[in-house]
């Protein structure tokens, strides 16, 4: 028989076994954090374009014959039906800037429409009396008056008359890039 003395020393060796094989707790926290910047949203019934950008819409002058007396006339239209252009934007952005290249078919001075090597100039312009022009690539800004409030950012085209002389026939295009800053 054992000594309770011994019983004594195999029931603390046992208990300090335990002590070793004991599952520890511990508890700390993990920080969660989000930084939202001041941006806005452009609107028009956009979609992605499949991944360079987004389509703003379409500046159709219309069909005419190889000669034209009137000036041709073109509303940004969107590629669901909708109009211009509007921008909404978050507290913290106070101005924005929309900048208009000068197109795929542009020289640097003009924008031009072309059909198989054959161009045919426009303008682009902020309002319908064709007063106030976007030039090409200079930004032009847009105040926000109050966050949260949709103002519109119009874009109109214009082709001058051409009555002498005769355009050859084809379907004239043109892509301009349309950049936002905020």
């Amino acid at each position: 028989m054992r000594s309770s003395a011994q019983l004594s020393a195999i029931t603390g060796a046992f208990i300090l076994c335990a002590a070793f094989y004991a599952r520890a707790e511990v508890s700390g926290q993990v920080d969660a954090t989000l930084n939202v910047e001041p941006g806005c949203l452009i609107d028009n019934g956009n979609v992605p374009d499949g991944g360079s950008g987004y389509d703003f819409g379409t500046l159709d002058f219309g069909t005419v014959s190889t000669i034209w007396t009137n000036p041709l006339q073109a509303t940004l239209s969107s590629p669901n039906g909708g109009g211009q252009l509007s921008v909404t934007c978050s507290p913290g952005v106070d101005t924005f800037t929309l900048t208009i290249n000068g197109g795929t078919n542009g020289d640097g001075t003009s924008r031009n429409l072309s059909s198989e090597g054959n161009t045919v100039p426009y303008q682009v312009f902020r309002d319908s009396g064709e007063s106030i022009p976007y030039e090409i690539n200079q930004p032009e800004s847009f105040d926000v008056a109050s966050a949260g409030d949709a103002i519109e950012v119009p874009v109109y085209g214009l082709v001058a008359p051409n009555p002498e002389t005769p355009v050859a026939a084809g379907t004239y295009i043109d892509t301009l890039t349309l950049t936002f800053n905020f």
